[in-house]
């Protein structure tokens, strides 16, 4: 009954967000990513768990990640169509624009997730956390303010974001995936 299959979608038990730890993404991230993992902080989501990873890169250096691990409900074609879109959209845009797409970084690790997709499939990795087996993806990090953290938004803020979903849109025109 397709009442109730709404009903049980709606219930959160298939897009419920992972629960984990700091201390457990910072796991996630080391093992899958090897990253020499300084701090994390969860970033908050309705469905996916996120987390901002501070780490230090492999030439000693400072550097920011997204680690996203993906809810049960998520399909790796899924998850493979927003990294295309991603790198996509990030090949596309250029002059003020660019660098304010985040963009999948590849796992150093042999747990990637199986798949006959070409690459960015070798950013998707299977990891156990949360008490449940995951997708797990590591994005670069855009620094930036959350909007929901502004009681309000000025016109100038509000073009802005007009004018970056108009050359995000220009930029998927000609975008196809199998999915």
């Amino acid at each position: 009954d397709v009442q109730a299959a709404i009903a049980h979608m709606l219930s959160g038990s298939e897009l419920a967000s992972p629960e984990l730890t700091d201390q457990e993404a910072a796991e996630v991230a080391h093992a899958l990513f090897g990253l020499q993992v300084t701090g994390t902080c969860s970033l908050g989501s309705c469905q996916d768990a996120n987390f901002r990873v501070r780490a230090i890169d492999l030439h000693g250096s400072p550097c920011t990640f997204v680690l996203k691990i993906a809810n049960r409900a998520s399909s790796i074609e899924e998850l493979d169509l927003q990294d295309k879109a991603m790198l996509h959209i990030d090949n596309r845009l250029d002059g003020p624009k660019s660098g304010h797409i985040s963009v999948p970084v590849p796992h150093t690790r042999e747990s990637a997730a199986s798949t006959k997709a070409s690459p960015p499939a070798s950013c998707i990795a299977k990891a156990h956390c949360g008490g449940a087996e995951h997708l797990v993806r590591l994005l670069s990090y855009v620094d930036g303010a959350v909007l929901s953290d502004f009681p309000s938004l000025s016109l100038k803020t509000l073009e802005s974001i007009g004018d970056l979903a108009s050359h995000v849109i220009t930029a998927l025109a000609d975008f196809e995936h199998p999915a």
